[in-house]
């Protein structure tokens, strides 16, 4: 251009692309946002491949017929799709790469689909929310101590393994099955209701 300013260094087998000292094979910087495009030709692909030399490694693929993003591990010439991305609708599939059902779709034919742990301590491992995160929590997978729990803004539900017992709207399960209501009304929150919808008539508890 007019400045002559420099556009492309190269130092030591280092190239720099805005930058005069790059540090690493390619350094790209600019005094705004720094961007990379890999574009590919109408409907065609764009990859990245990450590799040891000669070796196995990971590659990111963006299929432009089928409009999907596909991440895959493998050898240099054989990679095997382990995620993907639906451009359009966002969802994403761990094991499939066609995961229409829902925003997430794990599929394994070995293994568990899905494990999810705290550090130790008690509390919620997995939160249902009604809207967005933060807002009204509907279900909660949690843990207190070994006994697995499931609460809802409506009352919990503890199950001990160790015991076998379960409780709902309580969290210290004496019995195979213990229910427990407010106990402030019998009608409006009894432990059990048994109750014929038909002739409006049932059994409190």
């Amino acid at each position: 251009n007019n400045t002559n300013a420099d556009v492309m260094t190269i130092v030591d087998g280092n190239v720099g692309i805005g930058t005069t000292g790059p540090s690493e094979q390619l350094h790209i910087y600019n005094t705004g946002h720094a961007k990379v495009e890999i574009e590919g030709g109408a409907s065609g692909d764009a990859s990245l491949m990450l590799t040891e030399l000669g070796s196995t490694g990971f590659r990111f693929n963006y299929d432009g017929g089928d409009n999907k993003l596909f991440i895959g591990s493998g050898t240099a010439g054989t990679f095997n799709t382990k995620l993907t991305i639906e451009r359009d609708s966002g969802n994403v599939g761990i094991g499939t790469t066609a995961p229409t059902q829902a925003k997430l779709v794990v599929n394994t034919t070995s293994l568990v689909a899905s494990a999810f742990g705290r550090d130790g301590t008690d509390g919620d491992v997995v939160q249902i929310y009604n809207g967005l995160a933060g807002t009204t929590k509907v279900i909660a997978l949690g843990a207190s101590g070994n006994d697995g729990t499931i609460y809802s803004q409506y009352g919990d539900l503890l199950l001990q393994p160790t015991a076998g017992n379960v409780g709902i709207g309580t969290a210290s399960p004496s019995n195979k099955l213990s229910l427990a209501g407010s106990g402030q009304n019998w009608t409006a929150s009894p432990a059990i209701k048994m109750w014929d919808s038909y002739n409006s008539k049932g059994w409190y508890v």
